[in-house]
């Protein structure tokens, strides 16, 4: 499996288990990155530039940290 397809996925996973928590704007950045990792995929290119790297470890903060918040938010009321 090469790299690109295994972020890829990763991001997927993600969307899907954390779409409910992410505002519009956040969904539609994840959504374009999944789309550019899948046009990396299909270049079949093994490594991968250095923005779409910080670009993804960017989105996966704003994931953890808002799902984070909604953890700790209904730990609150408890």
């Amino acid at each position: 499996m090469n790299k690109p397809n295994e972020v890829k996925n990763i991001l997927v996973k993600l969307r899907e288990a954390y779409h409910n928590q992410l505002d519009t704007r956040d969904l539609e950045e994840l959504d374009q990155l999944i789309e550019q990792f899948k046009r990396l995929e299909i270049s079949d290119e093994r490594l991968l530039p250095e923005d779409i790297i910080t670009k993804a470890l960017l989105v996966i903060d704003v994931i953890v940290r808002a799902v984070t918040n909604v953890v700790s938010l209904i730990d609150t009321f408890r």
